[in-house]
């Protein structure tokens, strides 16, 4: 018998800190120098506004999530979230990763087998 947690966090990429991000890339992963500068500055002074109709807000500054067309989107969020994998391995969990979508499972054994 197994249990099966599944996991799909909402909005998963727009949630990924920019300077925590920076940090496990470069201490977890050994992104450094030019590397690790060219990551900051594509994620650093971003912003956006929405238009409708004829009304223009103004902009607002994103200091979090990873840009819709990014070629690194979904690596950066995998990245991000590596530290809760070593968390669930530690205590000897299976786990499935696609994106932002977990699986976490754990077999059973039924009592009297």
């Amino acid at each position: 018998m197994t249990a099966l947690i599944m996991l799909d966090l909402s909005a998963a990429f727009d949630i990924i800190d920019h300077p925590m991000l920076l940090k496990r890339l470069e201490f977890s992963f050994g992104i450094e120098e030019k590397a690790l500068t060219w990551v900051k500055s594509y994620l650093t002074d971003r912003t956006q506004c929405v238009s409708v109709m004829d009304k223009t807000y103004p902009d607002v500054d994103l200091p979090f999530g990873v840009p819709q067309g990014y070629v690194l989107r979904s690596k950066n969020y995998c990245m991000y979230a590596k530290l809760v994998g070593e968390i669930i391995k530690r205590h000897n969990i299976k786990n499935h990763y696609y994106a932002d979508d977990t699986q976490v499972y754990i077999y059973l054994m039924p009592s009297g087998y």
